[in-house]
């Protein structure tokens, strides 16, 4: 195994290790990089005084932060998109940091979930958020964040605008523009779907294409086959959540589909989370489910499956109104 014995050993291997896309999203910064730079060059400037005939019996680098014991008084930050530099990389780096005893601050922009991430860990870590306008969608994560036992919040208040950085602005302001427009159009009519938008911004052409080809059969989906993709996301969360008996997310991902055009596809799906609502006491929501599913063009057998579920809807409703 290779002996690290500092940062730079590890970049070095980073690099011959990683797609050149994924080392650049991680080692560029917005505009000229000014701030990204000096977030290295700055803690060249300071220096630790030695001490010398000392007593440095029982010296330890312990301490606390916010309360937490922690082995040294440093945090894992946040970094966007860690499970594609590798497979589950927010659930590795949690451990890890749980292992070595500091904290992990997971991004809003991760591709592992809080609930994945917590069910992998035994000790609480914390979450980065941005300070978006969509207050509702704030709350639901914020209440995610507190159901998964996140110790703390860390907000995230310097980016009030997007941003482009150098490596995205291939060859004039026109290209970086472009990429503007395709992400603010994403921003839109997705507000929850933050992945892709912050691909679209980051990446050039040439590089975008290439991150499609491995997940979206190389092309920018237009509208329509965006919705498909990101409705089948939604469908595979929501399964998730019910296997997992995760109410709360359960109950989150039924708000967002209620409000979406329903699909004969996933009708089983629809069917066992209006039964799991009216089990966890969430009437009102389960019927509104089972009217939507009701207006399909249904097959014999998911109509009687669906006139059951309508009688054990009533018996409900009939009990809570007694």
């Amino acid at each position: 195994m290779p002996v690290y014995t500092n940062i730079e050993d590890l970049r070095r291997r980073y690099v011959r290790r990683t797609p050149k896309m994924f080392y650049d999203y991680a080692e560029s910064g917005s505009w000229t990089e000014q701030t990204f730079r000096e977030n290295t060059s700055d803690f060249q400037h300071i220096h630790l005084k030695q001490r010398v005939a000392v007593d440095m019996a029982g010296r330890s680098t312990k301490s606390q932060m916010i309360g937490e014991d922690v082995a040294m008084p440093v945090a894992l930050a946040p970094v966007g998109l860690t499970g594609m530099q590798s497979a589950d990389g927010e659930i590795k780096a949690a451990r890890a940091a749980e292992k070595f005893g500091v904290p992990f601050t997971l991004s809003t922009m991760s591709i592992c979930s809080i609930e994945d991430v917590a069910e992998h860990t035994t000790k609480p870590f914390w979450f980065q958020v941005y300070t978006l306008k969509d207050d509702d969608f704030m709350r639901r994560l914020i209440e995610r964040a507190k159901a998964a036992k996140c110790s703390a919040i860390v907000v995230t208040v310097d980016l009030q605008l997007l941003y482009a950085d150098a490596f995205a602005m291939t060859d004039d302001l026109q290209q970086a523009q472009k990429h503007f427009k395709k992400a603010q159009q994403l921003f839109a009519a997705h507000p929850d779907s933050l992945l892709e938008p912050a691909l679209a911004t980051r990446m050039n052409e040439q590089q975008w294409s290439l991150y499609r080809t491995m997940t979206y059969q190389q092309q920018l989906p237009d509208s329509s086959t965006f919705s498909a993709m990101y409705y089948r996301t939604k469908i595979r969360s929501l399964r998730k959540a019910m296997e997992k008996q995760r109410w709360m997310l359960m109950e989150e991902y039924a708000n967002q589909l209620v409000n979406m055009p329903f699909q004969h596809r996933y009708v089983e799906d629809y069917q066992r989370l209006l039964h799991l609502l009216g089990f966890n006491g969430d009437i009102t929501l389960a019927w509104q489910i089972l009217e939507q599913v009701s207006s399909l063009d249904l097959r014999e057998r998911n109509k009687e499956q669906l006139q059951e579920e309508r009688a054990w809807l009533s018996f409900l409703s009939s009990q809570k109104n007694n």
